[in-house]
């Protein structure tokens, strides 16, 4: 697997680390006082209602017995997480173009979250988006994004192309600083990457997270990169 793997960690509104390519796109998005780009090379635009997914929902709505089920296929990835932190791992798969097409895999990943579900600057999401999920809910739409985010502004760079990019945001990872079985956590990403992407094709993995999610991000990054 011959890929470029990149990673941006975020706290507040400090990176740490990011490639000098990304550099004026970081400082746009933190100062929001750059000019738009030229829209002809802005291939990719982040559209500002998506569908939020929660990886796992109750069948009913009995507060007593929840006989959960996985909301969707590709989220049986993570089977290998304990069932009540997947029935609060909430994601949005913007752009999903075919495994052998994908050549560019994004994944923008927030911070801890609370009960209800805090804004990120880095996925736009907005605060008490779980409150638009029921016991039953797995997914909401029209959900309405935040336009100053790092990942509008990364998607906007004419960096990737639509047609060969798989997009993801990660509004609550469940990544959380007090769970103890981060190796296990961490086994369930790398399988939901994996499944999206084809290792003979792929070029480039960018990966970006705030907080928790930063963490999340190097640990994610590290184990590709060793993997490559």
């Amino acid at each position: 697997m011959n890929l470029s793997i990149t990673t941006t960690t975020a706290n507040f509104v400090f990176v740490y680390f990011f490639t000098i390519i990304l550099r004026r796109n970081y400082y746009c998005w933190a100062q929001q006082q750059c000019e738009a780009d030229d829209p002809a090379n802005n291939p990719f635009s982040l559209s500002p209602t998506i569908t939020l997914d929660r990886v796992r929902r109750c069948r009913n709505n009995s507060p007593w017995a929840c006989h959960g089920v996985t909301t969707r296929s590709e989220y049986r990835c993570f089977r290998h997480m304990r069932k009540e932190p997947q029935k609060k791992l909430y994601i949005s798969e913007l752009n999903v173009p075919s495994r052998s097409n994908t050549k560019n895999f994004a994944l923008f990943i927030a911070g801890q979250q609370n009960s209800n579900g805090q804004s990120s600057g880095i996925t736009g999401q907005r605060s008490s988006y779980k409150d638009k999920f029921e016991r039953k809910t797995a997914s909401f739409s029209p959900y309405q994004l935040a336009k100053n985010s790092l990942a509008n502004t990364i998607l906007s760079s004419g960096l990737f192309s639509a047609d060969d990019t798989f997009v993801g945001l990660v509004f609550d990872a469940q990544f959380n600083y007090e769970f103890p079985d981060k190796n296990t956590i961490e086994k369930s990403y790398i399988e939901y990457i994996l499944s999206k992407l084809n290792t003979e094709n792929i070029e480039t993995i960018y990966i970006a997270g705030h907080s928790r999610g930063g963490c999340l991000a190097m640990r994610i990054a590290q184990e590709l990169t060793h993997r490559a």
